[in-house]
């Protein structure tokens, strides 16, 4: 039987997502930063930029996430 030791510590998502983008779009860093313009040239007509789209959102909505993650 396999045993599972936990650290206590939560996984930070973020940084594993960011290290994925890097794996996949090299290019995209910049000083150790992602380059938003850069990844919208490189994903091309699947970006959608239009402001036009049904939002879900509300006060605090931005911080509720950063805090989730």
């Amino acid at each position: 039987m396999n045993e599972t030791k936990l650290t206590g510590e939560t996984k930070n998502i973020l940084d594993d997502n960011i290290t994925k983008l890097k794996e996949l779009f090299p290019e995209i860093v910049t000083e150790d930063k992602i380059d938003f313009e850069k990844l919208e040239l490189l994903l091309g007509k699947e970006v959608d930029n239009s402001n036009e789209r049904y939002n879900f959102t509300w006060p605090g909505k931005t911080q509720s996430i950063k805090e989730s993650q």
